[in-house]
Parts: C-alpha cells; sequence; structure tokens
C-alpha cells in the first residue's frame, strides 16, 4: 500500500496559466490547481498530491521573499524565493530612476540581492549609473544587442548559491533579448524602442521561467518579468520606503 507521503511532491512554479502550472523539480512537467483558493505565483514552491495520477496543486509553502507592486487599487504579486532580481535598464530615456529606485526599495525590503544591469551601451555612455556605484549597489554593464559584457553576467549566474532569479525592467530596455542570448529557446518576442518617446512597447505580458544550463550544477531558473512603465509601492509603509533609500 502506498502511504500518503509517498503520494505527495514538491516543485517550483515556472508558468501559471489560468487553472494549469508548469512545473519544475528536476524535470519539467504539467499539473493542475486543485482549488481557486490556492493561488500560486511564479518561482513558488508548491505540494501536489499525484494520487490518480494526475498532479493537482494542493498549496504552496511558505515564501522566503515576493516581489510585489500595485497596480491601481490592487497589490500584485509577481514572482517569489527569487536569490537575486537583475533590474535592467538602458542608456538614454530609458534609464527610468522612478522605477529603478521603486523597484530596489521592494527587494531591500524583501531581503532580495539585487544587480542593475545597464544594456546598450554600445549606443553611448550612461553617467547616472555611477549614483547607484556610489550606493554599492551591485552593476554591470552590457550590450544585449552585441553580446558585450555578458562574461560578467553570466559569472553572476554560475554562482553555486544561485538557484532562481529574475529579469525587470521598464519596457524596451531589453531583458528579453538578455534572455533570448542566455536561453535562446525561450524565443522571447522583442520590440524597437520608439523614436518619437524613446520608450519601449511591452512584449512581455506574463511572466515565465525558463532554465538555464550551467555545466556540472543544477540549472538556473530565469523568470522575464513583464515590462513596466510605473511600478507602484504604495504597499509599502512610510518607513519602509525612508530606510529604503540609502
Amino acid at each position: 500500500m502506498v502511504s500518503a507521503a509517498a503520494k505527495m511532491r514538491n516543485a517550483t512554479v515556472l508558468r501559471v496559466a489560468g487553472r494549469s502550472v508548469q512545473l519544475y523539480d528536476g524535470n519539467l512537467f504539467e499539473a493542475s490547481i486543485a482549488s481557486r483558493a490556492v493561488k500560486p505565483i511564479v518561482g513558488d514552491s508548491v505540494s501536489l498530491d499525484l494520487e490518480g495520477g494526475k498532479g493537482l496543486v494542493r498549496a504552496i509553502t511558505d515564501r522566503r521573499n515576493c516581489l510585489t507592486r500595485t497596480f491601481g487599487t490592487l497589490d500584485k504579486e509577481i514572482v517569489s524565493n527569487l536569490d537575486r532580481l537583475f533590474v535592467v535598464t538602458a542608456v538614454g530615456a530609458l534609464f527610468n530612476t522612478a522605477v529603478i529606485d521603486r523597484v530596489l526599495s521592494i527587494a531591500w525590503r524583501e531581503d532580495i540581492p539585487v544587480t542593475l544591469v545597464l544594456n546598450k551601451i554600445d549606443l553611448g555612455p550612461e553617467p547616472r549609473l555611477e549614483i547607484y556605484r556610489q550606493l554599492k549597489i551591485d552593476t554591470l554593464e552590457l550590450s544585449a544587442r552585441f553580446g558585450e559584457g555578458f562574461d560578467s553576467l553570466e559569472a553572476r549566474l554560475r554562482s553555486a548559491e544561485t538557484g532562481f532569479v529574475a529579469l525587470c525592467g521598464v519596457s524596451g530596455a531589453g531583458k528579453s533579448t538578455i534572455l533570448n542570448r542566455l536561453v535562446p529557446e525561450a524565443a522571447r518576442k522583442t520590440a524597437e524602442v520608439s523614436l518619437k518617446t524613446g520608450q519601449g512597447r511591452q512584449t512581455t505580458s506574463e511572466t515565465i521561467a525558463y532554465l538555464y544550463g550551467r555545466g556540472g550544477l543544477r540549472p538556473l531558473i530565469i523568470a522575464d518579468l513583464p515590462g513596466v512603465q510605473f511600478f507602484g509601492v504604495s504597499h509599502l509603509s512610510m518607513s519602509d520606503v525612508a530606510l529604503s533609500f540609502p
């Protein structure tokens, strides 16, 4: 007789589509969400009931952290259990300090290590990056278009202590282009920046995580988050905001 414990399985959520989820526990597989009361997001560790041969997500284990933004009057949970967050920006008009600072604030509150990634350095310098360096924030510069600077990025991704990361930033900064270089099979859509506004058009509409091979290490999970032009933080307390801006 198979015990109840033997019928349970834990896995990480890579994608949520309605009542279906894509999961990873060393293997990729699909499962269903058991009830509307269970609301997993990408990055969650979930418990599955395997009875009957079909995986049913029954519960979400406690989250170590969660990246959340305010949208109107709602708090939108985006991704959880991050080992590192890569905040992707770019030179010129796409260097949106309002979004950068708000994301850094939330990451500080959730104790998520952050790397500020300046993309499109082939277009010229971005002096404002020095402000963040002076604040001891980890930074790196690269060109996703030409592959310049990817050695520094991949060195961070190959850390044995890092198992799950996410790419976050404004639309048009190049998150999906970076992901496509790291994980070509992801084939995420990309779009040119508007010549009129200097801003990008959103091509990523949902959070999806992918596997990045690392030789002898367990594959890294990389989540690509939807591009944003506004990142609400009204769910933070006044003291959180004050303390999270060095």
